[in-house]
């Protein structure tokens, strides 16, 4: 049997040496952003202790040290040394080892460039409540709790100052919380407030007005009517994700005013019918005026499932100019948390509200949920239903001349398609089931 002698690691190119270990590295740290202990990056950091070869390239690589997941003070403080652009993941639900991890991370905010911190809610009280951080150069900070039913109390206020901030991105912490760190970044551009949690419309209103450079906002938050709307303008604003659970969100979003070329999202989620008609009413010369200004001619319904529809309204193939980015601006309408039952009165409220938008709408795109379209699966009732004739027509009355009630005309009443100027049609597992004249207030009628 033959042997090949392998070759001795000094007679390995240097630059053969370097592309191993930054592949190396770079798989560890994939594997470590997966993991919450981090203990994989540190099988490439003994290899240092091979030969003098590896130890000089892992000296004069200074990025490979960049990604530093904190899990071990002394580790993290080694990392830190060598990095020449550190961003710090944290992850810790031990309050005396976070401490010491706080005590490393503090010697080093001065050159840490990205920080992602997620502890419990307890020991980000006891964080607020101890001494200032400043980060000069710090431009991501992203902050979490592990508790979803225990957010970090309002009352508490993060002592972080970074001027140089221009992501921030937080969950299941108040916006008072984030109050110091918003009012000291001068050039944030992305602001991300998610949770789900009950807040006041002047916390929400008062923040959005500390930051009017930003260009991505992301707000899921279940607003509440405090009496204090504000109007807010946000002249960069390039992407907006709003969640609206509320009339007093509605309302925020209506004063907000910010280019109607942004690419908007805005998810509409409550139970109750009623709540469902007031926003639809609200939102409605928001969403109308931003159709018409960006001259938006396609509109895409798609019913997810029976408590989940999506409206997105987008420039027609061919509208968008030469040389522009290749993600088109688009407005996206999404329904969801109704009630089964009440479907079809969901959809003849944004029929109503947002006719003026349908009727600029050259170009339909329907796609009804894909299980309908299962070899065998006989039309029903549950599953031929209100979408999606109740989106494109409303109800008109009109007086016929024909019929007469003494000397006056009897007022009738009868379905009118509400995308008066399409020409195209597509249609996605789309099911028909008879009609009878468009008698019925499902029916689709005939276009």
């Amino acid at each position: 049997m033959a042997f090949i002698n392998s070759a001795p690691i000094y007679r390995i190119p240097t630059e053969t040496l370097d592309n191993i270990l930054t592949l190396a590295v770079g798989m560890e740290k994939e594997a470590a952003a997966a993991g919450e202990s981090g203990c994989s990056t540190v099988s490439w950091v003994k290899k240092r202790l091979v030969s003098q070869t590896f130890h000089r390239v892992l000296e004069r690589n200074k990025h490979l040290w960049d990604d530093v997941v904190a899990f071990h003070p002394d580790l993290t403080a080694l990392f830190l040394t060598r990095a020449a652009n550190p961003k710090v993941r944290l992850r810790c639900m031990n309050p005396g080892k976070a401490e010491k991890l706080f005590t490393v991370l503090r010697s080093f905010s001065y050159k840490i460039l990205s920080l992602d911190i997620t502890i419990r809610s307890a020991m980000w009280v006891e964080f607020c409540n101890g001494q200032a951080w400043n980060f000069p150069k710090l431009q991501k900070l992203e902050l979490s709790t592990y508790e979803v039913g225990l957010p970090v109390p309002p009352s508490a206020v993060l002592p972080i100052t970074a001027p140089a901030l221009k992501d921030l991105r937080v969950t299941f912490l108040y916006p008072s919380t984030i109050e110091t760190v918003v009012s000291h970044s001068r050039s944030l551009e992305r602001l991300e407030i998610r949770g789900n949690l009950k807040m006041p419309a002047n916390d929400v209103s008062a923040t959005l007005l500390m930051v009017p450079d930003l260009k991505h906002l992301a707000l899921c938050a279940t607003v509440k009517d405090d009496n204090t709307m504000h109007d807010v303008a946000l002249p960069h604003l390039q992407t907006l994700d709003m969640a609206i659970r509320s009339t007093a969100s509605a309302n925020v979003l209506a004063r907000l005013d910010f280019p109607t070329e942004a690419t908007t999202i805005i998810e509409i989620e409550h139970e109750d019918l009623s709540s469902v008609r007031d926003i639809a009413r609200i939102l409605a010369p928001k969403v109308n005026k931003i159709v018409a200004s960006s001259q938006y001619r396609k509109c895409r319904l798609e019913h997810i499932n029976t408590s989940y529809t999506k409206l997105s309204f987008s420039p027609a193939p061919g509208e968008t100019g030469a040389g522009e980015a290749p993600a088109e601006p688009r407005l996206d309408i999404i329904m969801s948390t109704y009630r089964d039952e009440e479907e079809g009165q969901v959809y003849d409220a944004l029929a109503e509200t947002l006719r003026t938008s349908f009727a600029q709408v050259t170009e339909l795109d329907i796609e009804d949920m894909d299980e309908y379209n299962e070899p065998g699966l006989l039309p029903s009732r549950h599953l031929i239903g209100p979408f999606p004739s109740r989106l494109i027509r409303v109800l008109r009355f009109r007086e016929d001349t024909t019929r007469r009630n003494g000397h006056r005309p009897i007022v009738v009443g009868g379905w009118e398609l509400v995308c008066s100027r399409v020409k195209k049609i597509q249609l996605n597992h789309v099911r028909f089931r008879p009609t009878f004249l468009a008698s019925n207030e499902d029916d689709f009628i005939e276009l």
